[in-house]
């Protein structure tokens, strides 16, 4: 249960846009080397289809798409095009997406080649665009092979408590390495691209990916999966969570040590990503000990090159009933947003595992409406500085999404994207009456990549037009 607190509201006199650009200036000597989105190509595409027109049911959120019953979703192999090239357009430098597990391993002992060659196309594209990529092997999606389901198709047991799941991941990691590290393949791919020769062997003297988290937000999918019962395998207060949250860590270990054994050992960098948030309430050090107990886990000894904060809210434990949330997102389980807080959180994580870079891999928000969003944004990465010049080691820091995409259980409901899709083939027009989130993200990293007098004077106009429509649309703060 999420706290909703009193209202504590504030003058608008309280907010300072001079204060806050000051975070912005003050990077000029270290700057955070990569600015993009991030994004699950699941959830950019929940529904594949065979050559007879039927949607293909390989994994266990295929069944739950399935049962849902959505029809209106994202389709990025049709736009992957569009979708970089916005990216590129709004000034990123770096691109996060993932591989489907469950597509590229449709059955025991079996990697689909070909698709897997038509994830090196974009990643090509992602490469010509002069971003960086950064893939994730495993987004929440897993196999239909490791399930059992009940006699009406739905799932009953499986996903990370199968006791051969990481002998399967290890198969699956092993061949993305693999291909990737095969230069005809690669480059059968981006000539398959339409990129110029040239191109084609820049990007392989460079290497095509240099980024990979191995497992995104263990700590959900076990919360989730094996304790509240939402995702798959729907398991409510199960004793197999430690048995799949040991099957998570083992899965890590080997990405780790496979993708260095099979690629560049010196360049290629992999972690995690971890779903830290801000706790209080007398709850809370219960709360952190299990975060930090999964966690643990996965960094225990020298098993990661850099660590995945994703951050999204302030949770109180327990709830307080009979109290108003104090700025509630459209997300019915995200009804605290405090972009104030991840900066206290990226110092718990920098002082429990010293000595590694951070990427902010996700933070976002639901906002239907994209009129409070701007400001929540430029105030999380504000902090993101602020955390960064305290000396906390952030390489980069990414935003959840560029796209509107299906968010699991809400379906297509909520609306965490700069975009939809229907808008990539369109030109970029500001608004008239105010400010949307791509105009606030393209002037905060306009002014992170080139702090001139110029880029400041736009990103403080920006600022200032956020907060006032913040403040308009119910803002508190």
């Amino acid at each position: 249960m999420i706290e909703r607190p009193k209202r504590q509201e504030s003058a608008p006199s309280s907010f300072s846009v001079e204060e806050a650009i000051k975070s912005f200036k003050s990077q000029d000597d270290s700057p955070i080397e990569y600015l993009g989105t991030s994004m699950s190509s699941f959830q950019s595409e929940p529904v594949i289809y065979d050559a007879a027109g039927n949607p293909r049911i390989l994994s266990d959120w295929d069944i739950e798409v399935a049962k849902s019953g959505e029809k209106d979703v994202p389709q990025f192999s049709k736009h992957a095009q569009e979708y970089v090239d916005r990216a590129a357009e709004i000034g990123n430098t770096m691109y996060r997406l993932s591989l489907e597990f469950p597509r590229l391993c449709p059955t025991v002992g079996e990697f689909d080649e070909e698709y897997m060659g038509k994830y090196v196309e974009t990643l090509g594209l992602i490469k010509a665009h002069g971003m960086e990529p950064f893939v994730t092997l495993q987004h929440f999606t897993m196999p239909a092979f490791l399930l059992r389901t009940g006699e009406d198709g739905s799932i009953t047991e499986g996903t990370w408590s199968n006791p051969d799941v990481a002998k399967h991941f290890r198969f699956y990691v092993e061949r993305v390495a693999r291909f990737l590290a095969d230069d005809d393949k690669v480059r059968a791919s981006l000539a398959h691209a339409n990129l110029e020769k040239d191109a084609q062997e820049h990007i392989l003297d460079e290497g095509l990916v240099r980024y990979f988290m191995s497992i995104n937000e263990p700590a959900t999918m076990l919360l989730n999966g094996y304790v509240t019962g939402v995702f798959p395998p729907h398991k409510k207060m199960s004793p197999k969570v430690l048995g799949a949250l040991s099957n998570m860590a083992e899965a890590h270990h080997v990405a780790y040590d496979t993708l260095k054994e099979e690629l560049d050992e010196n360049t290629t960098r992999v972690g995690a990503g971890y779903n830290w948030q801000h706790y209080t309430g007398p709850g809370a050090p219960f709360t952190r000990f299990a975060e930090h107990f999964a966690t643990d886990k996965f960094e225990k000894g020298d098993a990661s090159d850099f660590l995945g904060l994703q951050y999204y809210m302030r949770i109180a434990t327990p709830a307080m009933p009979g109290s108003g949330p104090r700025d509630a997102s459209d997300h019915p389980a995200m009804q605290d947003i405090y972009p104030k807080g991840i900066k206290d959180v990226l110092h718990a994580l920098t002082e429990r595992y010293p000595h590694k870079e951070v990427f902010v891999s996700e933070f976002g928000f639901s906002d239907k409406t994209d009129m409070r969003r701007p400001y929540w944004m430029l105030e999380t990465m504000r902090y993101i500085l602020d955390a960064k010049r305290a000396g906390v080691p952030v390489k980069g820091m990414l935003l959840w999404t560029l796209v509107n995409n299906l968010e699991w259980e809400q379906g297509t409901s909520q609306k965490f994207g700069l975009f939809n899709e229907e808008e990539l083939s369109e030109p970029l027009v500001p608004s008239t009456t105010g400010i949307r989130t791509w105009e606030a993200w393209r002037a905060a990293v306009g002014a992170l990549q080139n702090p001139s007098e110029a880029a400041l004077k736009e990103l403080e106009t920006r600022y200032t037009t956020a907060y006032a429509q913040y403040r308009a649309n119910g803002g508190v703060y």
